[in-house]
C-alpha cells in the first residue's frame, strides 16, 4: 500500500495539468480517493489504487477508467 503523500503526489501532477486545484486525499478501503476542483467549480473523483495507478471518473454512472490513455 502507498502512502497518502505518495497517493497525493500521483494524483497532483495529473490535476495540475488539468488546472484543477486539490482539495482533499481521503483513505477509503484499499485505495485513496482524491477529491479536486475544476475552474468551473465542478468536482472532480479520483481514485489512487494501492499498486500507484490513478484512476478517473467520467460521470457518475460509468465506471472507472485509467487517468493517463
Amino acid at each position: 500500500m502507498i502512502s497518502q503523500k505518495e497517493a497525493r503526489a500521483i494524483a497532483s501532477d495529473y490535476l495540475i495539468i488539468n488546472a484543477c486545484k486539490l482539495v482533499r486525499v481521503v483513505l477509503h478501503d484499499d485505495h485513496y480517493a482524491v477529491i479536486g476542483e475544476d475552474q468551473n467549480g465542478r468536482t472532480q473523483l479520483l481514485k489512487v489504487a494501492s499498486n500507484g495507478e490513478l484512476y478517473k471518473r467520467k460521470s457518475v454512472l460509468e465506471q472507472w477508467q485509467i487517468a493517463y490513455d
